[in-house]
């Protein structure tokens, strides 16, 4: 777990530091301008969802089959980079023909079908040019991930975002740019950190175009690849289905703005499952060279120590943001749009609880020999997600939409789960798992009942340090997350340092 520790802990850092702003943004900011952000929004998870029919896959492959390419030479790698680059492209460019020749008809079900809210005919070409730029980004984002790199990518793909959208959502706002200014805005970005992840692979010198050598792909090794492929591909296009279409039909039922109130309420859940990206972005390419030396106990013991300090600061997160979500949101600039809606934020942090207290079990299957399994389990629940947000969105308004991401959580993993342990005899959980939870309900309950301070901000610094002192203190002084009761040592400890130097 050391280097997991050590490269989650800075990108965890880096991650919290775009989180501060973008949940600043999301309270001062897109309330300003809600149609605004929900365009963002929708043009973002418009060519995310289309990625993986645009890529043949590739993406998931990148760590999957680099340990067979990988050479003591980390400039050449067989030609991987080569090989993996032509698919992409060949994969987007298949997809561009195909779109643009069959889009009318396309088009035209959407609006049978009461789908055309989101404008996808007016928004199609800075959708097209977003997917390339991503697939691009994804490209290089995993391929450097398999050297351990996990910083610099996102500080470019997360941080920066964080950083750029409330300022031309401002500027919008101010009328300073038009919609189609605005949606150009939001492209480029994506195509300059597209173009600066390949200058940082260059930098670091990982960056070979150098054929990839026929010889060395042998017939078996092309028989996997490409069945790998098909069922990568299938296996995201319906992870996509499952976890990313309601910002889309949100956006497509409802229109823009309403779609910009709940990516607000998204932004703030997703500073809950902030060390969970982390985690599984440094954790993917260790888990893959796992099974191909067979090592089962390495994976056993990323997967207990995942969960429990994933779900150790899940916890933490979750009840600490809803105790003072009321408080949070009458600091909004539209106060009375949002907290209408709350129970968005409920749903989802839910949601992401599910996910983070299962860890890594979507890499334990994906990189094992069962990885075919998975494209049965994720396609069903792509289904039933993209049939339960239509008919909750229809009945529930945009609240619909959270609840059936929380269904398709929790459904989608609790497969997962018990497939991993009838196949391979492992599972998460530990007697600490369910004491954190535990203990965080205790705080929060203890927390709620403390009488409420009239100003929001006192209310959050009284509220927010009774349940932080109770929770965290409880923790560490169990013990019951080993990692993070160690990591608080060697902070408490160079804090130390710094202080008697200054002295």
């Amino acid at each position: 777990m050391g280097i997991i520790k050590s490269q989650g802990i800075k990108n965890t850092i880096l991650s919290y530091a775009g989180v501060i702003i973008g949940s600043l943004s999301a309270l001062l900011i897109y309330p300003l301008d809600r149609a605004a952000y929900g365009l963002a929004a929708f043009l973002y998870n418009t060519a995310f969802f289309l990625l993986p029919f645009a890529s043949f896959g590739i993406t998931s492959a990148v760590i999957k089959f680099f340990p067979r390419f990988k050479t003591n030479d980390s400039n050449h790698n067989n030609g991987f980079l080569s090989l993996i680059l032509s698919i992409g492209i060949s994969g987007y460019l298949l997809f561009l023909v195909l779109f643009l020749f069959f889009k009318d008809q396309f088009f035209e079900i959407l609006a049978r079908l009461n789908l055309g809210a989101g404008s996808l005919p007016d928004n199609y070409v800075f959708i097209l040019l977003l997917l390339f730029s991503l697939l691009i980004i994804y490209i290089f984002t995993f391929f450097l991930n398999n050297y351990r790199e996990i910083v610099v990518p996102s500080f470019f793909q997360n941080f920066l975002y964080k950083i750029f959208l409330p300022a031309v959502v401002f500027l919008h706002y101010l009328e300073y740019i038009d919609s189609q200014s605005f949606s150009t805005c939001i492209v480029s970005f994506f195509l300059f950190v597209a173009v600066a992840l390949i200058a940082y692979t260059a930098y670091l010198g990982y960056f070979n175009l150098k054929p990839f050598s026929r010889k060395f792909i042998t017939p078996p090794l092309k028989k996997e690849l490409r069945t790998y492929l098909s069922y990568s591909s299938l296996n995201v296009i319906g992870n996509t289905l499952a976890f990313r279409i309601d910002m889309v039909m949100v956006a497509m039922m409802l229109g823009f703005s309403m779609n910009g109130t709940y990516g607000i309420l998204f932004t703030l859940a997703s500073t809950i499952d902030i060390p969970n990206k982390s985690i599984i972005q440094i954790a993917s390419p260790i888990i893959s060279e796992s099974w191909e030396k067979n090592n089962v106990s390495e994976i056993n013991n990323i997967y207990k120590k995942s969960s429990l300090n994933l779900i150790t600061l899940g916890v933490f997160l979750f009840l600490g943001v809803w105790l003072c979500l009321d408080s949070l949101l009458d600091l909004s600039t539209n106060t009375n749009s949002l907290a209408e809606v709350k129970y968005i934020f409920f749903f989802l942090g839910l949601a992401k609880l599910v996910d983070m207290i299962t860890s890594v079990n979507s890499q334990i299957i994906i990189f094992s020999k069962f990885y075919k399994y998975n494209l049965i389990f994720i396609v069903l629940l792509g289904v039933m997600n993209v049939v339960s947000n239509y008919i909750l969105i229809g009945k529930y308004d945009v609240i619909g939409a959270a609840i059936a991401t929380f269904v398709a959580m929790c459904v989608y993993n609790a497969v997962k789960l018990i497939f991993i342990y009838v196949k391979m005899g492992m599972h998460p959980f530990s007697i600490n798992t369910f004491k954190s939870i535990v203990i965080g309900a205790i705080a929060y309950g203890i927390a709620f009942y403390v009488p409420s301070a009239e100003n929001p901000f006192l209310n959050i610094l009284l509220k927010g340090s009774i349940f932080s002192l109770i929770y965290l203190t409880t923790i560490l002084y169990l013990n019951i997350a080993p990692d993070i009761t160690q990591l608080a040592k060697e902070t408490s400890l160079k804090a130390q340092g710094f202080f008697n130097k200054e002295k």
